[in-house]
């Protein structure tokens, strides 16, 4: 960035100074995901019709019910002991006793947009069988008048035969290879980095508390 700057525009910048800037516009260094080579119709126009139509359907159904939109994803969080950097004689290779045990648990989230209502549970593994267990506290948590219009992609546990949702979830699916339109994909991420700060280090045995949001405790 800060070369190209310089050359184009014959501004010179530290990388400090660069680093400030690039703050300062409301930016922040991520790791971009992957995005599937298989090419694509545009999923947005066609997902945004489709939802509306489920939704429309949906609602017949439940006459006198609440509709209400929600997002859901799951996002794993853990710990990787790594070796750390040292001071060392040159030409001599440090070695150091390394953990190198793994441990990770799953937050399963859902989230309603225009509110700050969301649902979380921290499980051990993403599954059939976790996903049940997450639809049916999600659902309990419901009042009784609300029929939750739930947006998810089409995980393998997701689109299961064996997977029966609550009688007041009715479950909508993303097109196939379009992963970014669900927002609630941005909420793992934040959970990574931001709202479980000490996941990497201090993972201890799953909780299938619910919380009241993401990030909470």
């Amino acid at each position: 960035m800060c070369r190209l700057c310089e050359e184009r525009f014959g501004v010179t910048y530290s990388v400090s100074g660069m680093f400030d800037h690039l703050k300062g516009l409301d930016l922040s260094w991520q790791k971009s995901r992957p995005r599937h080579l298989r090419p694509m119709l545009p999923p947005r126009r066609r997902s945004k019709r489709g939802l509306a139509k489920a939704v429309k359907r949906i609602a017949k159904l439940h006459e006198g019910k609440q509709i209400q939109l929600w997002l859901q994803d799951e996002a794993r969080v853990g710990r990787k002991g790594r070796n750390a950097h040292v001071w060392f004689e040159k030409g001599i290779l440090p070695v150091m006793r390394t953990d190198k045990r793994f441990k990770s648990v799953y937050i399963y989230g859902a989230i309603h947009p225009g509110t700050d209502d969301a649902f979380a549970l921290i499980l051990p593994r993403a599954d059939t069988e976790m996903m049940r267990l997450d639809f049916d506290t999600f659902a309990q948590s419901l009042p009784t008048d609300v029929h939750v219009v739930l947006v998810l992609d089409k995980d393998g546990w997701h689109v299961t035969g064996r997977l029966k949702p609550p009688d007041n979830l009715s479950l909508v699916h993303l097109p196939a290879y379009s992963f970014e339109l669900n927002p609630s994909n941005a909420s793992g991420s934040t959970s990574r980095s931001a709202s479980f700060p000490t996941a990497s280090s201090t993972t201890s045995m799953p909780s299938s508390k619910p919380a009241q949001r993401l990030g909470t405790t």
